[in-house]
């Protein structure tokens, strides 16, 4: 039997999510095969789904932005460079960024923004 999908069994009533409010099975139809022909989903449900949709585009723009903001740097997986010309271990193409270890010096780099082979040189 079809039901509602606004409608939760709450002992011998129903609460009925569009209302935000119990209603009664006996007076709705929230667990018949004519639910669609209830007046609370009648009025409520395309304004339900129009705030839906929003709070889906919402969370998609948001998803957007955090993806932005979270993006790689430009250094790293775009090329690298020869130790001589990069300015942290990030950009050197030596560095491990997965065991976080100087492959060229095999010492493990505690700060990768201060490169071990840049730091007698300055």
């Amino acid at each position: 039997m079809a039901e509602c999908p606004y409608a939760e069994r709450r002992g011998l009533a129903v609460f009925c999510k569009l209302a935000n409010k119990k209603v009664s099975p006996l007076r709705y139809p929230c667990f018949s095969t004519h639910w669609d022909k209830c007046p609370i989903y009648r009025e409520m449900a395309p304004k339900m789904q129009q705030k839906e949709e929003k709070e889906v585009e919402a969370k998609a723009e948001r998803t957007r932005a955090t993806t932005a903001k979270n993006e790689v740097p430009r250094s790293i997986g775009k090329g690298f460079k020869k130790p001589e010309e990069a300015k942290t271990c990030h950009e050197c193409i030596f560095y491990s960024e997965l065991t976080g270890m100087c492959l060229k010096l095999k010492i493990r780099v505690d700060d990768p923004n201060n490169p071990p082979c840049k730091r007698g040189s300055t």
